[in-house]
């Protein structure tokens, strides 16, 4: 997919596709900018923050697939 020439001639920046698990979607990108050996631009993507993995939607998952919970390594 990724060097696939779309209609208008340019090729794709990235997919969206529904997460197997059926929790949601699921994204792929592809670093374009790095491909040509330039460095990255002002609207690349880049992470806007972080979220504690522990959420009562993890735990939801979890449940559904019978998966146990382990305790997470303390912080310092």
């Amino acid at each position: 997919m990724r060097n696939v020439l779309l209609d208008n001639g340019s090729f794709p920046l990235g997919i969206s596709f529904r997460s197997k698990t059926e929790y949601g979607r699921c994204w792929a990108f592809w670093d374009r900018r790095a491909d040509d050996g330039l460095t990255p631009g002002d609207n690349d993507p880049a992470s806007a923050g972080s979220t504690n993995i522990d959420t009562d939607a993890f735990r939801q998952v979890a449940a559904d697939f019978r998966l146990p919970i382990l305790p997470g390594r303390p912080r310092h």
